[in-house]
């Protein structure tokens, strides 16, 4: 006769919680990116034909104008470049900290 085993819950092959958050990361970065590049390109296509001083950035991209006045027309807002680095960032560290823990839980090798 066997013994009876106790419930336990079976060990997870993958870590979920870590991919889940690196993915979620990448996403805001890239919806960041491609929002950024749409304004760029797309809104504010034209803005080089009226404007004396044409500022561009390529990561992420952006193109506004700059008024003698000193004020800016067209640039992404505040918030958007340091959401653009953190969600990279954020996202590459947990991406390499899921292979990490995912090469570690890897089969025995002999």
């Amino acid at each position: 006769m066997t013994r009876p085993v106790p419930y336990s819950r079976p060990t997870p092959d993958r870590p979920a919680p870590v991919w889940v958050i690196s993915a979620a990361s990448l996403a805001v970065f890239l919806v960041t990116w491609t929002l950024s590049w749409v304004k760029a390109y797309l809104v504010n296509d034209d803005l080089p034909s009226f404007c004396s001083d044409v500022r561009r950035g390529s990561f992420p991209p952006e193109v506004s104008c700059v008024a003698g006045d000193g004020s800016v027309s067209g640039a992404n807002a505040w918030w958007v470049d340091p959401l653009f680095y953190a969600s990279g960032g954020v996202g590459l560290a947990f991406g390499a900290l899921a292979f990490a823990i995912a090469a570690g839980q890897g089969p025995a090798r002999r």
